[in-house]
């Protein structure tokens, strides 16, 4: 039977020592109270066809008002789980005032590994998803650009060959970062084949003899995790089907994560 590990502070439930580091505030990262309420859109619309491997670009969507924004809504969503302490019983503040506490949220370092011992106070709001759906358009101008993907530390990491040893050793280090409370933000790409092209940020996992199950939160979806597998035996990843990609192999890497990536 697989074991289901989410994010939690005393590593024990698997066997495993206490982690070293706490970063979850004695809680399990909620997918309904931790994410955006709003998605990052799909900038074309793509045909996916009835073979599974194939895929066509259409023509770009109408108004498209918020799109290629996926590396800096995982990495924000991050930032405000350790970052920010919500106190829905407290009195809301101004706009203004709003706005200068998510600056400062964002301005925290995007490479932490653990939550702050200073968490900036967001009153009024239960969590993220709460605040994000009442003042969707105050975040998203606050968000950084679509440069911030384009010009991503680790992107020229892509380039290079990705060996079954260095996807093993992936693997390995993303269930490390979980057991002792960290969330890791991976890259999913195919290269030079570019099929898929998307940051995700990893919450939990399942494992089995066979297989690790990661889950995943996509920017693209605000109704439940993704799933992105690794498969012992071949040292693959594969990411589940969606909207922008037909499902299949792909090569996985740690993103805002030291001084290269």
């Amino acid at each position: 039977m697989g074991r289901i590990v989410w994010l939690m502070t005393v590593a024990g439930m698997l066997g495993c020592a206490a982690p070293t580091t706490v970063s979850t505030r004695d809680r399990v990262f909620d997918f309904q109270g931790d994410t955006f309420a709003y998605t990052n859109n799909n900038y074309w619309q793509y045909d996916l066809g009835p073979n599974v491997q194939s895929r066509v670009l259409k023509q770009p969507k109408g108004n498209v008002d918020y799109h290629q924004r996926c590396t800096v809504m995982s990495r924000t969503a991050r930032q405000f789980f350790y970052n920010a302490r919500f106190d829905p019983d407290s009195v809301s503040i101004e706009v203004s005032e709003l706005r200068e506490r998510v600056r400062d949220v964002l301005a925290r370092n995007s490479r932490a590994e653990q939550v702050s011992s200073d968490p900036v106070s967001i009153p009024g709001f239960r969590d993220l998803r709460a605040l994000s759906s009442e003042h969707e358009k105050l975040l998203k101008e606050e968000l950084s650009g679509r440069w911030l993907g384009y010009f991503q530390r680790g992107n020229w990491r892509m380039i290079f060959p990705f060996s079954p040893r260095s996807q093993r050793e992936t693997a390995r280090e993303l269930v490390a970062d979980l057991v002792r409370g960290h969330l890791p933000i991976v890259h999913i790409v195919n290269f030079p084949r570019i099929d898929i092209n998307h940051t995700v940020l990893v919450i939990g996992f399942e494992e089995t003899p066979l297989s690790i199950r990661f889950s995943v939160y996509d920017p693209n979806y605000a109704d439940r995790p993704r799933s992105l597998a690794f498969a012992r035996a071949s040292a693959t990843f594969s990411y589940n089907r969606t909207d922008y990609f037909p499902g299949g192999a792909a090569k996985v890497y740690e993103v805002y994560d030291g001084v290269f990536f």
